[in-house]
């Protein structure tokens, strides 16, 4: 019963969770120029300070320095980089921290760290409430309705915020157990959900060959280009003019 060990190409080759990545992005993109940096990740504090009580400062001094290494494990820096070169990253981030799974437990990855760090500065010990976790969702710019996407690709348009719709689905009332939370930010990079990989951890890879003969494009050629994907997704934003995500010829 070993465990295939994931790769950076595992999870590449999963065009859902290549997508998943695709929309962290978009969150982290604070400005919207298409490219992010160390100093998004850092925003997420300073949005979390302007939301919470002085009281918190000692917390919100931690969840800075977990902040910046969590975000330099994702391979971001002072230089801003573009949406392929941070998927890459965050690629190698998930296989580091399956390794720190296996080793030391789901507490010993970065991600739980990360969002431990967090929840301390919003939840009382062992557990968050939905008013803590909108505070977080807000904070990091998930808060939206175009993140209640599920990953059959179909959207659920709903008169619920992000949060509450997440909160729900992980189980949530008033409040729940923070390692729920947790469980779930992990399984966010971890997980590989496309179909055809069974939810495996870092599916089997394969290069395509290389030939003389150059093959007709198809619509799945097209589908599993996640840069196509994304630039047909910023198209898609900009149709959408008044924000129902939906469109149509008119």
């Amino acid at each position: 019963a070993n465990i295939e060990l994931p790769t950076v190409e595992g999870f590449l080759s999963d065009r859902l969770w290549v997508h998943r990545m695709e929309q962290a992005f978009n969150a982290l993109d604070s400005d919207g120029d298409l490219l992010v940096s160390l100093a998004d990740v850092l925003l997420w504090v300073d949005n979390l300070e302007k939301l919470v009580n002085a009281d918190d400062r000692k917390e919100l001094a931690t969840l800075r320095e977990v902040a910046k290494r969590y975000g330099m494990a994702e391979g971001l820096s002072e230089e801003k980089i573009t949406v392929y070169e941070y998927v890459i990253g965050v690629a190698k981030f998930a296989v580091k921290e399956f390794k720190s799974f296996q080793e030391g437990g789901i507490e010993e990855t970065l991600s739980a760290k990360m969002t431990n760090a967090m929840m301390d500065v919003v939840a009382e010990p062992g557990f968050i409430t939905l008013e803590g976790y909108k505070l977080l969702t807000s904070a990091t710019n998930f808060d939206m309705k175009k993140y209640a996407k599920c990953e059959t690709g179909k959207f659920e348009i709903t008169t619920q915020s992000a949060a509450e719709t997440i909160f729900a689905q992980l189980g949530g009332a008033d409040k729940i157990q923070r390692k729920v939370i947790i469980h779930s930010q992990v399984n966010f990079f971890l997980n590989t959900p496309s179909p055809d990989t069974r939810g495996l951890l870092g599916p089997r890879f394969e290069l395509p060959k290389s030939g003389a003969n150059i093959e007709l494009p198809t619509v799945e050629g097209f589908l599993s280009d996640r840069l196509w994907v994304h630039r047909m997704e910023q198209a898609f934003n900009a149709l959408d003019s008044d924000g129902d995500l939906l469109v149509s010829l008119a």
